[in-house]
């Protein structure tokens, strides 16, 4: 008897456990969470029809030692006429990849890491690598956004 005992409590245990709903996981809410949607992105700022900006110029200089220097530079070209920014936009990327090109072998990794002296030597290569490649000189502003020297 003692085992037809144990059987009728299992048996109830599992009419019990059975008789639950389960929790469906839209009903579980955890701490820290909100019920209104995120805010939309703020838009992106607007430029002024003669400002454009360049992709990102990203150099690795190879050390001596076989480690590498490396270069990120975010900048904005300003020509004073909106005919040349049209121009100039069309070859963005071409002004870049001249950019590139210019930065080791024209001025030196301690050069560019210079207080004073970096981001101008920066600026000069940038424009003159955009008069290069618009085939004209120019004349406005390169912005630097930032520069990561490292």
């Amino acid at each position: 008897m003692p085992g037809q005992a144990l059987l009728h409590v299992l048996a109830l245990a599992v009419i019990i456990v059975l008789s639950f709903h389960p929790a469906d996981a839209k009903d579980i809410r955890l701490g820290g969470t909100n019920a209104s949607p995120a805010p939309p992105p703020p838009p992106p700022a607007k430029l002024a029809p003669n400002i454009i900006e360049l992709p990102i110029i990203v150099i690795a200089i190879r050390k001596e030692d076989g480690g590498w220097h490396h270069i990120r530079i975010n900048a904005w070209l300003a020509p004073k006429d909106v005919a040349t920014a049209h121009d100039m936009d069309d070859k963005k990327t071409a002004i870049v990849r001249r950019s590139k090109d210019a930065f080791p072998g024209t001025r030196g990794f301690e050069a560019l890491q210079s207080a004073r002296d970096g981001d101008q030597i920066a600026k000069e290569v940038i424009h003159a690598a955009a008069e290069h490649t618009i085939g004209r000189p120019w004349t406005g502003d390169v912005l630097i956004r930032n520069i990561l020297i490292y």
